[in-house]
């Protein structure tokens, strides 16, 4: 009997001390069946007991086993609770969330790793609150049993920010400028990683206030 998983289908060989023995067992509290080959733990959780009949009509003591196997690999999957605008993530907070795929018809449960950038890997407990910026987000899984998810790599963009720009006026010292003056503004974007898309420019004709 075993408490911890295993990541393959054990075979059990039962073999009766007396000739012509009859053997018979059950899985899980199941029909009884005949025992001609060996028996191949199913997937999951298994109740195994086994019981064997000389000809005499002797009853053998029973045999108890409790077997728990888990041959697939875990597979986890990433959403976020916030919708893509050109790539990047703009609300100010947005949370990622690591789910196992079909994590109610898994036999063992799954423990996840992630990482953020180069940080150290850290176990996943619940949502995650994605930080500002440009990052490279890290995720991996490991069953009970030593089933291993395949390593994966997203890149996460979020900027919500809200843009400024500056504007710089080149012309005469008194702010008049005279019909076909040329003259030119210098628009500076805030200092983030998204940049600034568009922006626009209104110019009216004034009179001078009395």
């Amino acid at each position: 009997n075993s408490s911890q998983w295993i990541g393959f289908a054990p075979i059990l060989t039962v073999m009766g001390s007396e000739k012509d023995m009859t053997i018979q067992y059950t899985i899980n509290d199941g029909a009884l069946t005949d025992y001609t080959e060996p028996i191949v733990a199913p997937e999951g959780i298994s109740d195994i007991r086994v019981y064997g009949i000389d000809k005499a009509g002797n009853e053998a003591d029973s045999l108890h086993y409790v077997l728990r196997v888990d041959k697939r690999n875990p597979f986890v999957e990433p959403s976020f609770d916030s919708e893509l605008v050109a790539g990047w993530y703009r609300e100010t907070s947005v949370y990622l969330t690591l789910e196992p795929k079909d994590e109610d018809d898994r036999s063992s449960s799954v423990q996840i790793e992630y990482r953020w950038d180069s940080d150290e890997a850290a176990s996943y407990r619940s949502p995650l609150s994605v930080p500002e910026g440009k990052h490279r987000f890290t995720y991996w899984a490991t069953d009970l049993a030593g089933n291993t998810m395949e390593t994966r790599t997203i890149d996460i963009q979020k900027d919500s920010t809200l843009p400024s720009i500056n504007i710089a006026e080149f012309g005469p010292v008194s702010g008049e400028i005279e019909e076909d003056t040329s003259f030119s503004l210098d628009l500076t974007g805030s200092l983030d990683e998204s940049g600034i898309q568009s922006y626009g420019i209104l110019m009216t004709q004034g009179s001078e206030p009395e």
